[in-house]
């Protein structure tokens, strides 16, 4: 039955298909990203303080290993 059926699967439907593909594997991680930034905004603006420290905590950790390569 599938080699039936590949046997009438073109390269233009096979083109169309892997289109539609990375335009739905997109359109996901596109969704998947505003989620995420969606999820991060409302965290910051329910934990501020929380927020700042660990971008404080962040920012010091890569100063700190920037400087060691660096010298």
């Amino acid at each position: 039955m599938k080699a039936a059926a590949l046997k009438n699967f073109s390269l233009e439907d096979s083109q169309n298909f892997a289109v539609r593909a990375a335009n739905n594997f997109l359109e996901r991680a596109k969704e998947t990203g505003q989620d995420a930034c969606y999820q991060l905004s409302r965290q910051v603006r329910r934990h501020p303080w929380k927020a700042a420290m660990i971008a404080l905590g962040i920012g010091l950790v890569l100063g700190v290993r920037a400087k060691s390569i660096l010298t």
